[in-house]
């Protein structure tokens, strides 16, 4: 006996009471058949989306469907029948809740006996998983192997021999789960996924100018990984998760070389595997010039809102015998407009610019950006000029 059991109860029979009144009464006939597939769709830390096919058998006319379960956690609120079918042939007409029961009932017309296709979706508690990612990079450090994988822990208290497991927006892939069990499933593996050394430096984060009586301050480095089809990638979102990067050496092992949280990645997108801080390259930014612009005064003639023209320079050096790329992550607050910008970037939010800089072996490189900040409040409201 399953530990929950959905089933289908037909009122068959007309009972005539001593007041000469009628009364349904609910009879047990047929067992719900077997689910013909469910999909389990994940998302973490809520109750899982469970939706399951399902055939019912209706006489023409108007047919209460009983749906009852014992020993899982669903929420009844969240029970959806749907059939799958015109209006015209199949419909919903009521749904009511016997009281003290885990249970509700449905009234679906049909308008002929038939046998009813039908989508049972509810919130189900008592699984949950984390999604784990090993990357290995051949010696070169030119191309990845990825491979991906679920780790699903059910304690729903339901079996699902035939599902279907949908992460993010579109990575699915077919499982079983049993209630109690612990599965661990590999989803995903992609060998020759070119990667880049990618160097990041992000203005919010690190010294604008280093200490010239200290060590240069490291700046986080790893490798760059495209969710693009030109880089066999790019069919569907990589989930986030804790990821192991190693490296193949010369001796056909391969080394650990460190583990961190891969945020998820939308196709077109990118991410970068960090390995640690590295060296090997140095990012300055000085503030170059400022001037006020469209100053806008009150009634005293005392400026109260004005633009500014901002000028920035960045000086970048690589200090290693082989070539590299650098992410520079700048951030500007609050409103702001580009006047003159030297180098293209990509605008990843409102306030954070990204440039992509590839540099030669010991090549050193100046970058001018030229911005407008706007809507600057001057005395005790400049408060508000730090977003």
């Amino acid at each position: 006996m399953k530990p929950w059991q959905i089933t289908i109860i037909f009122i068959v029979a007309l009972t005539l009471l001593a007041s000469g009144s009628l009364a349904f009464a609910r009879t047990r006939l047929v067992v719900l058949p077997a689910r013909d597939a469910a999909v389990l769709r994940l998302a973490k830390g809520l109750p899982t989306l469970v939706q399951e096919n399902r055939v019912l058998t209706l006489s023409k006319g108007v047919n209460p469907v009983d749906f009852s379960w014992q020993g899982v956690a669903i929420d009844p609120a969240s029970i959806i029948l749907c059939p799958l079918t015109g209006p015209d042939e199949a419909r919903l007409l009521s749904v009511s809740y016997p009281p003290g029961e885990n249970a509700l009932v449905w009234e679906v017309y049909s308008s002929t006996d038939r046998e009813l296709p039908v989508v049972i979706s509810y919130l189900l508690q008592g699984i949950d998983h984390l999604v784990t990612h090993e990357a290995l990079a051949d010696a070169a450090e030119r191309q990845m192997t990825l491979s991906s994988r679920l780790v699903l822990r059910n304690f729903s208290g339901e079996n699902f021999p035939r599902a279907l497991i949908t992460l993010d927006q579109d990575t699915e892939f077919a499982s079983l789960s049993r209630t109690g069990e612990t599965r661990q499933i590999r989803f995903f593996e992609s060998a020759g996924i070119p990667i880049e050394k990618t160097y990041v430096w992000d203005s919010s984060a690190m010294p604008h100018v280093p200490d010239p009586d200290g060590p240069a301050p490291g700046i986080p480095m790893g490798y760059e990984i495209r969710n693009t089809s030109e880089a066999g990638l790019g069919q569907h979102h990589l989930s986030g998760g804790k990821t192991r990067v190693f490296q193949q050496d010369s001796q056909g092992s391969s080394i650990f070389l460190g583990e961190n949280q891969m945020d998820p990645v939308p196709v077109k997108d990118r991410t970068l595997l960090i390995l640690g801080d590295s060296r090997d390259i140095q990012v300055t930014l000085r503030r170059m010039k400022t001037r006020k612009t469209n100053t806008r005064k009150n009634k005293a003639g005392a400026v109260q809102v004005y633009d500014e023209i901002v000028e920035d320079k960045f000086l970048v050096e690589n200090f290693k015998s082989a070539p590299g790329t650098l992410t520079l992550r700048h951030v500007i607050p609050g409103q702001w407009e580009p006047v003159d910008m030297e180098h293209p970037y990509t605008l990843k939010a409102h306030d954070t610019l990204e440039f992509d800089i590839h540099l030669a072996p010991g090549e050193k490189k100046s970058i001018s950006l030229s911005y407008k900040r706007l809507n600057l409040f001057t005395g005790r409201f400049s408060r508000y000029n730090r977003f």
